[in-house]
C-alpha cells in the first residue's frame, strides 16, 4: 500500500496488477496496460512523483507518459523484483531474487550481480545507511557495497543462523537485521547478536520497529519484544494479541502503536491493548498497515476479504464486489 502525493492510495495485488482509490473510485492496472506482471511486489513513488512499481517478471513506472513495463529486453536480469530503495541522491535500485541488484542510469540500467562481486543473488531486502552504503540481505550472507567495492559477513562473522529476512537502518545509522537464527546489529565494528530461533519465549522475529525513544521492537510469531539497553522484555504478549505472529507495528498520531496479526489489528496505548475484530468491522487477518496524510489508518487483510479503512472510529471495508480488482491486496 502506498499513498501518493496526490493522496491518492496505491494497492498491489498477487493476479490482478494495481489499483488506485481516489476517495470515491477505484482505477485498475494490469499487463494489459502495460506491466510487466499481474503479481505486484512493492510500490514506491520518486522524488518527481513517479510511481515505481516490482512485479513477479520486470519493473514499471507511471508517470505523465503512462504506464511504462521494464523487463529482460530493456537489459533487466530476468526474476522476480522483490523489493525498492532509493539513495541519499534519489536514484532507485532494485532487488531482483535470483539474478543481483538494478540501479536506473539513463535511458539504461546498471547492475550489481555476481560479475560485480555479489556474492549471492537470492536477495531478501536491500536498504541505505546514512554513509551511502548499500546493504543486502540474502540466503546466506548480509553484504555491504560502498560504490566500489563489496563487504561481506556472513555465518563466520557471528551472525545468527542464515538467511537473513530483514534488512534495516536505525536512526544512529546502526544495521539490523533478522535472519533465522534470530536479530543482530551491527554498528560499524562488529555483529552483536539477540535472541534464536531455539527460544521459545521469543520465536522467529519476522520484523523489526525503531521507537522514537531508540528501543527496537522485535515482531515474532509469538509476540512483541522489546529491545532497550541490551535486554528484552515484553511488549505485548501473544496471549493478548488476536494472533501470536505479528507482521508490523505502526505508531499513529496520537502516539498510540498498532499491531499487524494473522487474526487482526490491535492498538496498544497507556491505557491497555485494545483488539479490533468483525465486531468492530475489521474482516480478516491483517499483514499491512498504512497511515495516510490526513490521520486514517488502511489495513490489507491477509487473505481474501479486501482492504479496511479505518477513519474517526469508523470502519470501512471494500472487496473485489466493490471495485478492487482482487480482494488479497499488499
Amino acid at each position: 500500500m502506498l499513498q501518493d502525493r496526490q493522496g491518492h492510495m496505491w494497492f498491489g495485488t498477487g493476479n490482478n496488477g494495481i489499483s488506485r482509490f481516489d476517495g470515491g473510485q477505484w482505477l485498475g492496472l494490469d499487463t494489459e496496460d502495460g506491466l510487466p506482471s499481474n503479481n505486484v511486489r512493492a510500490l514506491h513513488e520518486d522524488r518527481d512523483g513517479r510511481l515505481w512499481l516490482a512485479t513477479a517478471k520486470g519493473i514499471a513506472s507511471l508517470g505523465p507518459e503512462g504506464l511504462v513495463g521494464f523487463g529482460p529486453e530493456d537489459g533487466l536480469p530476468r526474476g522476480e523484483v522483490i523489493d525498492i530503495a532509493e539513495d541519499a541522491d534519489g536514484t532507485l535500485w532494485f532487488a531482483i531474487f535470483g539474478s543481483g541488484i538494478a540501479r536506473r542510469e539513463g535511458d539504461g540500467w546498471f547492475i550489481l550481480d555476481h560479475e560485480k562481486g555479489l556474492r549471492d543473488g537470492r536477495i531478501n531486502g536491500i536498504d541505505f545507511a546514512p554513509d551511502g552504503a548499500l546493504w543486502v540481505a540474502t540466503y546466506t550472507s548480509i553484504e555491504r557495497y560502498d560504490g566500489d567495492h563489496w563487504t561481506v559477513f556472513d555465518d563466520t562473522s557471528d551472525l545468527p543462523e542464515m538467511p537473513a529476512f530483514v534488512i534495516s537502518i536505525d536512526r544512529s545509522g546502526d544495521v539490523w537485521t533478522s535472519c533465522r537464527g534470530g536479530v543482530a546489529s551491527y554498528d560499524g565494528t562488529a555483529w552483536t547478536p539477540f535472541g534464536s530461533k531455539h527460544d521459545d519465549a521469543t520465536g522467529m522475529v519476522i520484523g523489526i520497529f525503531e521507537e522514537d525513544n531508540g528501543d527496537h521492537l522485535f515482531l515474532t510469531s509469538n509476540g512483541v519484544l522489546r529491545l532497550r539497553d541490551g535486554e528484552t522484555s515484553t511488549k505485548a504478549q501473544h496471549t493478548a494479541l488476536p494472533h501470536s505472529a505479528v507482521h508490523q507495528a505502526l505508531r499513529d498520531r496520537e502516539g498510540a502503536m498498532w499491531f499487524a496479526t494473522m487474526g487482526g489489528a490491535s492498538r496498544l496505548d497507556e491505557t491497555g491493548l485494545v483488539v479490533y475484530t468483525e465486531e468492530d468491522g475489521l474482516t480478516g487477518g491483517v499483514h499491512h498497515l498504512r497511515r495516510t496524510q490526513e490521520g486514517d489508518l488502511w489495513i490489507a487483510h491477509n487473505d481474501t476479504t479486501g482492504v479496511t479503512r479505518l477513519r474517526r472510529g469508523e470502519m470501512t471495508t471494500w472487496t473485489d464486489r466493490d471495485g478492487l480488482p482482487e480482494a488479497k491486496v499488499y
